[in-house]
This record gives structure tokens, sequence and C-alpha cells, in this order.
């Protein structure tokens, strides 16, 4: 089932709030390194990955601001990607949809820099 925009505000923590979204995959290493589709949502404490699920496979990732040092749109071979570096890891975010990703980085990088 594709993950929604309702369905994470659902579970948001009170006081926290949607500042931006963009639908994209995750890149994962299980075995190899492979793809989990779904939403990446910039709220006012944290970035929030959930995948959308499969046969009731529910995969969420948090990344506190704190834990990010940087946020860069980075150019690969065919298209762009979201880079972020959590804590010692780097992690990219691909397969970018139907938003405008130059407008969510601006908006995390808002937050990782107070």
């Amino acid at each position: 089932m594709q993950v929604n925009l309702e369905t994470i505000k659902q579970n948001l923590d009170s006081g926290d709030e949607v500042l931006a979204n963009i639908r994209c995959s995750l890149e994962v290493y299980i075995f190899r390194n492979t793809m989990r589709p779904g939403m990446l949502v910039a709220t006012q404490n944290k970035l929030i990955f959930c995948a959308d699920s499969f046969l009731g496979d529910d995969f969420t990732e948090i990344y506190e601001y704190k834990n990010i040092s940087d946020i860069a749109l980075k150019k690969g071979i065919i298209n762009k990607y979201i880079s972020i570096k959590h804590k010692e890891d780097a992690v990219r975010f691909t397969h970018l949809i139907n938003a405008n990703a130059e407008d969510f980085i601006a908006t995390v990088n808002s937050k990782i820099s107070k």
C-alpha cells in the first residue's frame, strides 16, 4: 500500500507538524543495494521516511535534525538524489518524484542550522 501524507500526520508527536514532503526511494542494503519507495517528510523536529508497505512489511526511518550534519542535492549519472549525513552514515534518497527538491532541502537546512 502506498503511504500517504495523512497516515504520517496521524503518527506525529503532539506539536510536530509537516513542513515539506517528497516521494522518493531510500537506498538500503539488505544483502545487496535495493530501493524502498515511500515518502520523505520534513517536520519541525525531524525527517521521517515511511516506506510503502508490502504485505504488512512496515518500514519507517527517523532522522533527528540534531544528528544530521549535512543535506545536499547531488547529481547522479541519470537523475538527482538527496544525500544526508546522519551521524556517521551517508543516506541516499533517489527517484525524486512530484516535488521541488531544492525547496525541500532549503526547509531541512533551516532546521539543521539552528
